[in-house]
This record gives structure tokens, C-alpha cells and sequence, in this order.
């Protein structure tokens, strides 16, 4: 059947009715799916094809509308680049018509699109882009969402106090417009922010309200961090075994709507918590789980923090060489900008390095990761700085 649509799209009819109805038939079908992953996944050749046939015909309203609907789950798909490449021209189209709220939508799209594959400088030259539309219009519906992902893109490179600022900001707009989207992406910034400062009890706040909010809608995706903040946490409680279990409830969560990226999130905290009871297979295998669905997912700085998660597990077996190599797969992936994980990475070399009894070069790795996580204001500071004191002891 998929062949039966992709040939009958290659021919050049004179009518273009047949066109547009497979165009509209492609819209329909991704506003119905939109909560399904796997069905978008099954039929997503034709929607390219059909993105390919709005291009072409210059059905510029169709093209925009048929891009913003499917831009979500094209976000979730491992080859970023093809997808990146249809927004450009969906940003195109909608300049030719002057569809404002089409062109901001398309540069939401884009900042995201942009921000996964690590290339956060143009993430935020397209985020300030639709900033600047925004600010044309007072009040604009928009203005919640726009500083919602301002938000995430200030927390992928680990600007704490930006994404607050950008969180608060779509909160209020947010509930001002009871916004739901707006609200739980809101929440979701101000969690993460509080949790990578240390401030657990706001994080545990957030996770709260993210938990009451998504029970009522039934929303697995941000039931997903609610359960993962919790677990962050009862981490902090050294209550590890409950931890566990909120992180199992995350990978559920996450799991049940094929979400590899926040399944495999919620997958590091599970080998944390079970390396920090002992559980160290587990931990491992946990650790290569996150890591295969990191790698599916294409997120760059997933892909990293598994690679770490991964050479703290081989680290506690005292598999010395295998967790350095595991350490060095994480430097050599992790963008620069993502500057907790570039120096949670020098902190596992560190460790390797002080188990080899190379304290001098131990030393030096530890202090660029305390000089790092400092300058950004991450709680794991402590822990590092406590690190090099005891190797001074």
C-alpha cells in the first residue's frame, strides 16, 4: 500500500485536486496520530512524500500546515538532518504567504531540531528570530510557548538562571492562558534547573505539580519527569532503593509512549541508584540499555550522559580500562557547550586516573571538572571538590 501511494504521487496528473486530497489525507492523519508514535513512524516516506508534492506545487498553506503537525514527531526520529531540511523550506513557504503564526511555529520547530543535534548557537539565532516576531505583538498567544522553549534551549547549555527566567516567564503566560503545553514544558525547565543547582525541595515541587497536572491528562510524557524528579530527589536522600523504584516508574511512563529519549533518561537514574546500592550488573546493563536507546534517539547529549552512566557502572566493578574508554567516548561526543556533562566526563577520568595511581593527571582532570561545574553552578561541584581533597590527603 505504502509503494501504491509513493508511485501514484510520481505521477504528474494535470488535475492537482488528487494532490492536494493526499496532502490533506497526510494533515488529518498526523492531527488524529499525534499521541501515537509508531503509526506516524509506519507513514512517514508518504508524509515526506507528501511535503515533497507541497513543495513542488508551491501549496504553500498546506506545505506550512502539514510541516508544524508532523515537526513533533519528526523530532523524536534518529535522521534530524532530512527533517531540518523540510523546515527551511516550510519556513520559506510560509514567509511567501506572510503567515506570521505559521513562520513562528516553523522556527519553534527548527530551534528544536537544531538544539538535538548539539548545534545550540543557531538553535538560539532561530529561537530569537521568533522572540523578535513576538515582541511585535503585545500579548501574542505565543509568547508562552516561545520562552517555553527558551527555556530548554538555555538548559542544554546549562544556563540554569536563563531557563528560570525563560520558565517563569512561560508560566505566567501559561496559566494566564491555561495553556497546558505551555504549563507542563514550564514545570518541566524549572524541575530540571532546580534539580541540577541542588535545590531538591523546589524540585520536588515541581514534580508535584507536574505529577497532579499529568494524572488528570492522562500525559505519560510528563508523568514521565514528575516520577524522574522524585527519584533525582530521593538520590539526594541517599534513599536509593526508592529511587529505583521512581525510576522505574519513569521508564514505564516513558516506554508506554515509545519515547526513546525520556526512556533513556529515565534509565540513567535507574543504574544509578541500583550502582549506589551495589547492584552493579544491573547497574551495567541498565547503563547499555540507555545507551542503545540514546543512540536510537540521536540526541547527542543523551548519548553522553549514558556513556557516562556507563563508565561510572565498569568503574564500580573495577573494570578500569573499559569504564576509561567509556569516558572518553562521552568527551569525545558531548557538544562543548553542554558543560555539566563535559565535566561529569573529566570527573569519571579523574577517578580512573586516581585508581591507576597517576594522581598527578587525576588531580588535573578534577580540577578543570570543579572549574567547569562551578562556573555553571552545579550541585556534583561538591562531590568533585571533595574528591581532590582526598586525594591531597
Amino acid at each position: 500500500l505504502h509503494q501504491t501511494i509513493a508511485d501514484y504521487a510520481c505521477v504528474h496528473l494535470e488535475d492537482q485536486r488528487a494532490y492536494e486530497n493526499l496532502i490533506d489525507y497526510y494533515i488529518t492523519y498526523v492531527e488524529m496520530k499525534k499521541e501515537d508514535f509508531r503509526a506516524i513512524v509506519n507513514e512517514n516516506m508518504n508524509i515526506i512524500t507528501a511535503l515533497d508534492i507541497a513543495y513542488e506545487l508551491k501549496m504553500h498553506e498546506k506545505h506550512v500546515k502539514l510541516f508544524n503537525v508532523f515537526a513533533n514527531s519528526a523530532l523524536r526520529m534518529k535522521e534530524t538532518a532530512i527533517y531540518e531540511k523540510y523546515g527551511n523550506r516550510a519556513y520559506e513557504a510560509s514567509q511567501s504567504i506572510e503567515d506570521v503564526n505559521g513562520i513562528m511555529q516553523v522556527l519553534f520547530h527548527l530551534a528544536l531540531l537544531q538544539d538535538k543535534r548539539g548545534e545550540y548557537e543557531k538553535a538560539e539565532e532561530t529561537l530569537q528570530r521568533a522572540l523578535k516576531l513576538v515582541q511585535q505583538s503585545k500579548d501574542h498567544p505565543m509568547l508562552g510557548l516561545t520562552h517555553a522553549i527558551g527555556s530548554r534551549l538555555a538548559l542544554s547549555r546549562c544556563n540554569y538562571t536563563l531557563a528560570e527566567e525563560y520558565a517563569n516567564t512561560a508560566l505566567k503566560s501559561g496559566l494566564q492562558g491555561q495553556n497546558k503545553l505551555v504549563i507542563y514544558l514550564a514545570y518541566t525547565a524549572l524541575g530540571w534547573a532546580a534539580g541540577n543547582q541542588g535545590r531538591y525541595q523546589k524540585m520536588e515541587d515541581y514534580a508535584q505539580e507536574l505529577l497532579k497536572r499529568a494524572r488528570q491528562d492522562n500525559s505519560h510524557e510528563f508523568l514521565c519527569f514528575g516520577f524522574l524528579f522524585l527519584g533525582q530527589k530521593k538520590i539526594s536522600e541517599k534513599n536509593y532503593v526508592k529511587a529505583q523504584e521512581y525510576a522505574q516508574e519513569s521508564f514505564d511512563c516513558a516506554n508506554a509512549v515509545h519515547y526513546d529519549e525520556f526512556a533513556s533518561q529515565a534509565l540513567e537514574l535507574l543504574s544509578q541508584s541500583e550502582r549506589l546500592q551495589g547492584k552493579y550488573q544491573q547497574a551495567y546493563e541498565h547503563a547499555e540499555q540507555g545507551l542503545e536507546l540514546a543512540y536510537k534517539s540521536n540526541v547527542l547529549r543523551m548519548i553522553g550522559t549514558m556513556h557516562i552512566s556507563r563508565g561510572d557502572a565498569l568503574l564500580a566493578q573495577n573494570k578500569i580500562e573499559e569504564a576509561a574508554k567509556a569516558f572518553w567516548n562521552a568527551q569525545e561526543i558531548i557538544p562543548e557547550q553542554v558543560v555539566r556533562l563535559c565535566a561529569m566526563a573529566l570527573y569519571g577520568l579523574a577517578r580512573v586516573e586516581a585508581e591507576k595511581g597517576n594522581l598527578h593527571l587525576a588531580r588535573q582532570y578534577g580540577a578543570e571538572s570543579l572549574k567547569r561545574l562551578t562556573d555553571i553552578g552545579h550541585y556534583e561541584r561538591e562531590n568533585v571538590g571533595q574528591f581532590i581533597e582526598a586525594l591531597s590527603s
